[in-house]
C-alpha cells in the first residue's frame, strides 16, 4: 500500500508523502506494541524501506519537472524559431539551399520569399557547381567545397538559359556526422539588383555618361600600362591629344543640346577612323585623347593626315550645319619615356602649337 500510493502520487509529492507517511508511522507504531521481537526488527526495516520510498518520491518529481521544463523550453524555441522564420520571410528574399557529399543539391531550396522564383535554377539532383558560369568565383567555390571548408558571400553569375543575366551570394559550411563528411548547406541570395547597380556605377566611374568613350581616369590608367608594353616589332605608337575649333560657337549659338549632339557625332567619326586595338577617350568639354598603333614608315603620319580631313567636314546637328574642325598635339612614344604626366604635357605643349600655327592640323 505504501508503494503503491508513492508510486501512483508521485507526481504531486505532498499527497504521496501525506499518504506514505501516515500508513508506515501507524505500522511500526503497532508492531513496537507486539511482544515478538521479530516485529520489532520488521519494524525498524520498515522506517529505512519509509525513507527509501521519501527519497524515491522527491526524486521522480524532480525528474519529472526537469523533463517537462525540457519540453516547455523546447516548445517555447521552437515557437520562437517560427516567429523569426516568419519574419526572415516577409524582409528578405534568400533561400536555403543543402547538397549531399557529391555535391548534388538534396531536395529544391525552400523559398522563403514565395513571390519570387529566383531559386527555380536549383532544382533537385543537380550539381550545385555546374548551376553557375565558369570564373574566378566559381573557382572559389569548387576549391572550398573540394576542400570540404565554408564559405561565405561568394558572389556568382547564373548559368542562364533564356532571359536576363542574373548574380546570386552564396554562403555554405559542411556538414559533418561524426567524422564523416555529408555535404553543405547553406543560404542564398538574389543580388541581381544591387549587382546591375554596382557595374552600372563602376561604368559610370569609368565612361564617359554622353559619348560613352572611357573617361580621362580610364585613359590615364591605359596610358600607365602601355607606356612599360614596348609596341610590336616595326610599328610605333603615339598619344593624340585632341581640341575641337569651334566648340564654343555652335554652344553659343544652337545651345548646349546642341554641343552635346556634336560630342556624340565627334566620337563617332572618331570611331570610324581607328581600328580595334586604338584606345579612344574623352578628357572633357571638347577635349578628346587616342592612343594609336601603327606600322612604321609613315602608316602614322598617313593616319593623322586622313583623321583631321575627316574631322574637317560639317556636321549635321538638327537641321543646321556645323562646322568644327579639329586640331591634334601628337607625341610619339619612345623607349626611354615612361614618365605619363611628361608625355601627356608634351601632347598638350604640341596641340597648343597646332592652335597657335592655324586650326585643322595636327603638331
Amino acid at each position: 500500500m505504501m508503494f503503491a500510493g508513492a508510486f501512483l502520487l508521485s507526481h504531486i509529492p505532498d499527497a504521496a508523502l501525506s499518504f506514505t507517511i501516515p500508513v508506515g508511522v501507524g505500522l511500526i507504531l503497532s508492531m513496537q506494541f507486539q511482544q515478538d521481537a521479530a516485529y520489532q526488527f520488521i519494524s525498524v526495516l520498515l522506517i529505512v524501506y519509509m525513507a527509501i520510498l521519501v527519497f524515491a518520491v522527491r526524486w521522480s518529481y524532480r525528474q519529472f519537472v526537469d523533463q517537462h521544463l525540457g519540453e516547455a523550453a523546447v516548445n517555447e524555441q521552437s515557437e520562437l524559431i517560427g516567429l523569426l522564420l516568419r519574419d526572415f520571410e516577409e524582409s528578405t528574399s534568400d533561400w536555403l539551399w543543402q547538397t549531399d557529399s557529391q555535391g548534388m543539391l538534396e531536395d529544391i531550396p525552400l523559398v522563403i520569399d514565395t513571390s519570387s522564383d529566383s531559386a527555380g535554377f536549383m532544382k533537385k539532383g543537380a550539381s550545385l557547381q555546374s548551376l553557375f558560369v565558369p570564373d574566378e568565383s566559381r573557382k572559389v567555390l569548387e576549391t572550398a567545397m573540394k576542400r570540404e571548408q565554408g564559405f561565405r558571400d561568394i558572389v556568382l553569375e547564373v548559368r542562364a538559359t533564356e532571359g536576363e543575366q542574373s548574380w546570386v551570394s552564396l554562403t555554405g559550411k559542411p556538414i559533418f556526422e561524426g567524422n564523416q563528411f555529408r555535404g553543405f548547406r547553406g543560404v542564398a541570395a538574389d543580388i541581381t539588383q544591387s549587382k546591375q547597380i554596382e557595374d552600372r556605377m563602376a561604368h559610370m566611374a569609368h565612361y564617359d555618361g554622353l559619348t560613352g568613350l572611357p573617361n580621362r581616369i580610364t585613359m590615364q590608367e591605359h596610358l600607365e600600362k602601355i607606356v612599360r608594353k614596348p609596341p610590336a616589332p616595326h610599328t610605333v605608337r603615339a598619344l593624340l591629344w585632341m581640341d575641337l575649333d569651334n566648340f564654343k560657337w555652335v554652344n553659343d549659338t544652337l545651345g548646349h543640346p546642341a554641343g552635346d549632339e556634336l560630342l556624340r557625332q565627334v566620337a563617332a567619326r572618331i570611331n570610324e577612323m581607328v581600328e580595334k586595338t586604338d584606345m579612344v577617350a574623352r578628357l572633357g568639354g571638347d577635349e578628346f585623347a587616342l592612343i594609336v598603333e601603327r606600322p612604321a614608315g609613315g602608316a602614322m603620319e598617313d593616319f593623322f593626315h586622313r583623321l583631321t580631313e575627316h574631322m574637317r567636314t560639317p556636321y549635321n546637328i538638327w537641321g543646321s550645319t556645323a562646322h568644327c574642325s579639329a586640331s591634334f598635339g601628337v607625341r610619339m612614344f619612345d623607349a626611354y619615356t615612361t614618365d605619363t604626366r611628361l608625355i601627356l604635357k608634351h601632347a598638350d605643349l604640341a596641340l597648343y602649337d597646332a592652335k597657335r600655327t592655324g586650326k585643322a592640323q595636327w603638331c
